[in-house]
């Protein structure tokens, strides 16, 4: 790692983690939203999983200056297997909802897209 990517800001993003919840308007924003974090030169992280996770970290590798390892999954167990297929980094911390604690200290911003009371958590 050089010092220019040590420096880089990290943009968390939070919200629904079912897709059966997110209604697709607020899937395509996050979406866009990952590909725009990346385009902007900042590292995304988020809680690894589904829903909006999925949505953001799936627009930041469609991202055309997207780079390897630019994408970090904090998994809420110990199984590196949940993250989603888009997560370059999984973290599995195994704090379960406490993943949340460990997600918001990491970032320099955090972003929220819908979501529910594990969200409001976070």
């Amino acid at each position: 790692m050089n010092i220019s990517s040590r420096n880089k800001k990290i943009i968390s993003v939070i919200g629904y983690a079912n897709s059966d919840k997110a209604p697709k308007e607020t899937y395509n924003l996050a979406y866009k939203l990952g590909k725009s974090i990346i385009d902007s030169g900042y590292i995304l992280a988020n809680g690894g999983l589904g829903g909006i996770m999925e949505a953001v970290s799936k627009g930041a590798r469609d991202s055309a200056n997207y780079k390897e390892r630019s994408i970090i999954g904090i998994i809420p167990n110990y199984d590196k297997n949940m993250a989603n297929d888009y997560i370059d980094i999984a973290l599995p911390i195994g704090f379960d909802v406490g993943r949340n604690i460990s997600l918001i200290s990491v970032s320099d911003a955090v972003i929220v897209i819908g979501g529910g009371a594990g969200t409001l958590n976070e």
